[in-house]
């Protein structure tokens, strides 16, 4: 289920009613720095689920790496 706090654009990519961007998320992130969703959300100030998908998104893209050590955990963490 989508937030209702999140819609997606023309090119079926998600965007906040929170003001917060995909850049603002990637930017949060310090190289090689691993960390949780709900750690980005808490520090961007935007729902869970938009940040995740802000965070799939940015993996699609090859500009993150994601790691599963468990069922319903990610890690993630952005490149040099």
């Amino acid at each position: 289920m989508v937030s209702p706090s999140s819609e997606r654009n023309e090119k079926g990519r998600y965007e906040s009613n929170h003001g917060v961007t995909v850049e603002d998320v990637f930017d949060s992130m310090d190289p090689l720095e691993p960390y949780t969703t709900g750690e980005l959300a808490d520090k961007v100030g935007a729902p869970r689920r938009t940040v995740y998908h802000y965070l799939e998104q940015l993996y699609e893209e090859n500009r993150l790496k994601k790691k599963k050590p468990a069922p319903r955990r990610v890690i993630w963490m952005r490149g040099q």
